[in-house]
C-alpha cells in the first residue's frame, strides 16, 4: 500500500501484506478525502501535450498580470483589437459587464484598461460582443437595453466603445452622434425588442 493512499485513506491495517483479511474500504470523512485526492489526478494527455507544445515556442511569450493589463504597455501595440464580452450595452454605448442591478457577478477584470488602451493604441479598436437577449425567469429579455437599471455598475463607458456585435449584426459606434448610436444599437437588438427600444428611445434621449 503507498503512503499517499495511507494519508488519504487513514491508518495502515495491522494485518500482514499476505493476510487473507479484507481491506477496510474508507468511510465517512476519509471517504470524501479520497475523493478529493482523485479529483486532483492530472489532466487528460492532451492537456498536457498542449502545454508542451506551448513550453519554448516562439509564437508564445507568458507574462504577469502586471504586464498583460498595464495600458502603458498595450498603448504601444499597433492595429491593437480587444475583445471581450458584455452583459449588457445600453442605447448610449454604455458597457455593463461585472452585473445587473446590484447583483454582481464577476470583476472588471482587464477589460476597462484594453478598452482605454485600445483607444490610444495606433489603429486600435474595442470589440464588444454579446446574445443579443437572455431569459428571467424563463422570459426572453434584450440585452441591448434603453437604459441600464439602478445600481447596474458600467464597466467602460460609451466613450470608449468602437464596435457592439450581436448576432444580428455589428453596431459601429466610434465618431457617431446619439441618434446614429441609437440607430445604430437598435440595428443589432433582437427585432422582437426594437419597437420597445425606438419607443424608449424618444421619451429618453427624444432622438
Amino acid at each position: 500500500m503507498s503512503s499517499a493512499w495511507a494519508v488519504t485513506a487513514g491508518p495502515l491495517s495491522s494485518a500482514s501484506p499476505t493476510s487473507s483479511r479484507p481491506r477496510e474500504r474508507p468511510r465517512g470523512r476519509q471517504r470524501r478525502r479520497v475523493a478529493r485526492r482523485r479529483r486532483r489526478r492530472p489532466r487528460s494527455s492532451a492537456h498536457w501535450s498542449d502545454l508542451a507544445f506551448i513550453d519554448g515556442h516562439p509564437a508564445f511569450a507568458l507574462y504577469g498580470f502586471g504586464t498583460t493589463d498595464d495600458v502603458t504597455h498595450l498603448v504601444r501595440e499597433r492595429n491593437l483589437t480587444a475583445v471581450n464580452n458584455a452583459l449588457l450595452v445600453d442605447l448610449t454605448g454604455q458597457v455593463a459587464s461585472e452585473g445587473i442591478g446590484s447583483s454582481i457577478w464577476s470583476g472588471a477584470g482587464g477589460q476597462t484598461a484594453f478598452a482605454i488602451a485600445a483607444a490610444y493604441a495606433p489603429g486600435g479598436r474595442a470589440i464588444f460582443v454579446l446574445p443579443s437577449t437572455h431569459r428571467v425567469k424563463g422570459a426572453l429579455r434584450s440585452r441591448i437595453v434603453a437604459a441600464l437599471e439602478p445600481a447596474t455598475v458600467v464597466t467602460v463607458p460609451r466613450g470608449l466603445v468602437d464596435y457592439v456585435v450581436t448576432e444580428h449584426g455589428i453596431a459601429r459606434l466610434r465618431g457617431k452622434t446619439l441618434r446614429e448610436r441609437v440607430g445604430e444599437l437598435i440595428a443589432v437588438a433582437h427585432p422582437d425588442f426594437r419597437a420597445e427600444l425606438r419607443a424608449e428611445a424618444r421619451r429618453l434621449h427624444h432622438v
